[in-house]
């Protein structure tokens, strides 16, 4: 499975994204990309942005489920890894984060089943595949990478009421397909795309320049991620990644407020409550 991708207008979309220059954020990307006229803001979601949709389905499903299965991906850098970590940090066992494979050996500090699945090769890992072992891989090099079906269902076997991957958005509709068909404690499935709250050329000409070496097909995929997140996910969040400022913890709270809303009072029993409404919105 390769992870190339690109749009066909791709040229021409970087020349406007440059010249206009907008902000990583749904009311200015819907010039360029029409379905991000689909999220609304709620004054009290700071940076969270979401579709009708989903809020309707939320409030359908209040205090219904034990556990949500939280499909959280995002562009390079856009700080999806950081707010995963700001969830525990703030709620100690309360989130577990899905084990994926790999057939690279394992470093010195890394464990077999903890930090990752690994095969002994990458034959191995390949044989695997074939097998339909996998909800999703991916090729780096010569190097496999994958989420296995097992990882999936015994991490909803798992206490945690926040079971999280960072599987890529192509590997969604997998998810889901597996959840509906082979779990039978099904979790409320929750997907949300993270971006950086700054400006494009700053994000893309600054940032993804500096820090990625293989930078045009890493900008290529970006445009791609830009151009499907608003038809496949359910919450944008234009992210304050400065973990200097209350930003992330605030923008992560209001995420939880969500999540809160679906869970069982047992589910509920793993959060301080007075975490959410004490905590005070920080000043743009």
């Amino acid at each position: 499975m390769s992870v190339s991708v690109s749009l066909p207008n791709e040229i021409t979309l970087k020349k406007q994204l440059s010249k206009i220059n907008p902000y990583l954020c749904p009311d200015k990307l819907t010039k360029f990309f029409p379905q991000y006229a689909n999220f609304s803001r709620n004054t009290d979601r700071f940076g969270v942005w979401h579709t009708p949709a989903i809020k309707k389905r939320i409030s359908q499903n209040s205090h219904k489920f034990s556990k949500v299965l939280l499909l959280l991906s995002g562009v390079a850098g856009g700080g999806k890894d950081a707010i995963r970590e700001k969830i525990g940090q703030l709620y100690p066992n309360s989130i577990f984060k899905i084990i994926t494979a790999t057939s690279r050996p394992p470093r010195e500090d890394e464990r077999h089943a903890v930090d990752y699945y690994f095969y002994d090769t990458p034959a191995a890992f390949k044989t695997a595949t074939v097998n339909n072992e996998f909800l999703e891989w991916v090729t780096q090099g010569s190097r496999f990478y994958g989420l296995p079906k097992i990882s999936l269902a015994d991490a909803l076997l798992r206490p945690e009421p926040i079971i999280v991957t960072h599987v890529e958005m192509t590997a969604w509709p997998k998810v889901s397909k597996f959840i509906n068909h082979d779990v039978k404690n099904k979790p409320f499935i929750l997907k949300v795309f993270v971006v950086p709250h700054m400006k494009y050329n700053q994000y893309a000409n600054q940032w993804l320049r500096k820090q990625r070496e293989d930078y045009d097909a890493r900008l290529s995929r970006t445009l791609w991620e830009l151009d499907k997140a608003p038809g496949e996910a359910n919450l944008l969040i234009s992210n304050h990644i400065d973990k200097i400022t209350p930003f992330l913890e605030w923008q992560t709270n209001s995420l939880l407020r969500l999540i809160w809303e679906v869970l069982t009072p047992k589910a509920r029993a793993k959060f301080t409550k007075s975490k959410f409404t004490k905590f005070t919105k920080p000043s743009k």
